[in-house]
């Protein structure tokens, strides 16, 4: 199976890849926990046969009696080294023994589980169950599927992501010691369907810099915050935040965090602040503060309910100049844009959260919607009449039935426009309202 050991029995185990056939694992073919267990059963123990009935009748069950690290324990070790494994084996890592290489985590894959279809959708199955005591850090390109990994005396951290990144899907954490979930804006991170539990006293989270979050908890019972971190620049989209924090959801404890916050749902506790932090230290502008983005999917029909195609749409709101929107609808009748400080599709911004001196402030989008009208880049349909409304986000500041100073979560707007027949109306003027 190649070099796998530094030392003699009893030292820490190495597994990775040397491109050596004669060593017997060539780079390239997956390594999985049975095959571990086959070349080093005193260091990585089987506790029973599938068959077995000492533990569990129908999992392989495996003990890491020394360190197991996956990946070369030198970084200029340019071979790949994979791990595959959908037995959903259950491992049991004391003393955080069962790690992931940090010597060079370029080269290291580990695919857990089964995968079943994909982003919003995703689930798996035959996953693994990873019990540690001690840290669990996660580094290199990391897909799980159908997992659950338990931490109960340390952090689990998600770090170094390359490559593709990782994906997880349908799977379960949970630590007593909270998470750090990316260390870096350009890390490639995706959890899908799945939840990250925190049963500690402090802040859930202390980094967080995901891509997607789709139908994803991060729950806790009573932290301090969910997520706080002092590092700019986090961007978090699709995370719901489970449970009643005790001073705010997020603080951001750095100078001007410029965060941005991508269809979350708050945890909406009466009396806490979404977001709190060291305010002293912010710059007194909404732009240097954490900005909230919500999804509004949206498509233009006639008045017999068909979608109408090539209709200038134009929204503005009254912070931004005139055309935040600026585009026209697609075949199926869908208003489809990008808005360019996310990079995410079909994403208005709807409030910003700042602060002058001590206090924390907020400032909210009332937006103007124009459908067939003039002043856009796109010249108006004679065939149809001009629609302008003003909407404000639904949901906000309402816990209950009762109304929550900087509470109540804003929902995603998903609407339909008719559009009547007739000719646009010529009116160029716009009048933008005044942010107080």
């Amino acid at each position: 199976m190649g070099v796998f050991r530094v030392g003699g029995v009893g030292t820490p185990v190495y597994i990775y890849d040397d491109n050596n056939a004669a060593g017997g694992h060539v780079a390239g073919q997956p390594h999985t926990f049975a095959e571990i267990a086959a070349a080093f059963p005193l260091e990585f123990a089987p506790m029973q046969s599938a068959a077995g009935a000492t533990f569990s009748g129908t999992h392989f069950q495996y003990l890491c009696v020394v360190v197991c690290t996956i990946g070369h324990p030198t970084a200029g070790n340019a071979n790949v080294t994979t791990l595959t494994d959908t037995s959903g084996a259950d491992i049991f890592s004391p003393s955080g023994r069962l790690q992931w290489s940090s010597a060079n985590a370029a080269t290291v894959y580990t695919n857990l589980g089964t995968k079943i279809g994909t982003g919003e959708r995703m689930s798996g199955k035959n996953g693994c169950t990873i019990h540690q005591s001690g840290a669990q850090i996660f580094r290199g390109t990391v897909n799980m599927y159908g997992c659950f990994v338990d931490s109960l005396a340390s952090v689990i951290q998600f770090l170094n992501g390359t490559g593709s990144g990782m994906e997880f899907g349908a799977c379960i954490f949970h630590t007593s010691s909270g998470y750090v979930i990316g260390n870096s804006t350009s890390v490639n991170l995706g959890f899908y369907n799945s939840s990250l539990l925190y049963s500690g006293a402090g802040s859930a989270a202390t980094s967080i810099a995901m891509n997607e979050a789709v139908n994803t908890v991060l729950g806790a019972t009573a932290p301090v915050s969910f997520f706080q971190s002092a590092s700019a620049n986090r961007a978090i989209n699709g995370l719901v935040f489970s449970g009643a924090s005790t001073v705010a959801d997020v603080r951001p404890t750095g100078t001007n965090p410029n965060w941005e916050m991508t269809n979350v749902t708050w945890s909406d506790t009466p009396g806490i602040p979404r977001v709190a932090g060291s305010l002293a230290g912010w710059a007194s502008l909404p732009e240097d503060g954490v900005h909230e983005y919500f999804f509004y999917d949206t498509k233009v029909v006639d008045q017999n309910g068909d979608p109408v195609a090539g209709i200038p749409v134009f929204i503005s709101n009254d912070v931004e100049l005139p055309g935040v929107v600026n585009t026209q609808t697609l075949a199926d009748g869908n208003i489809v844009f990008t808005w360019n400080p996310t990079g995410h599709d079909n994403v208005l911004i709807a409030r910003d959260h700042y602060a002058t001196g001590t206090d924390t402030l907020t400032r909210d989008r009332l937006y103007t919607v124009t459908v067939n009208g003039y002043g856009g880049a796109f010249p108006p349909s004679q065939l149809h009449q001009t629609v302008t409304f003003t909407f404000e986000w639904p949901g906000r500041d309402r816990f209950g039935a009762s109304y929550v100073t900087d509470g109540g979560s804003f929902k995603k707007v998903m609407d339909v426009i008719p559009l009547p027949w007739g000719f646009p109306s010529q009116a160029t003027t716009w009048v933008e309202r005044v942010a107080p």
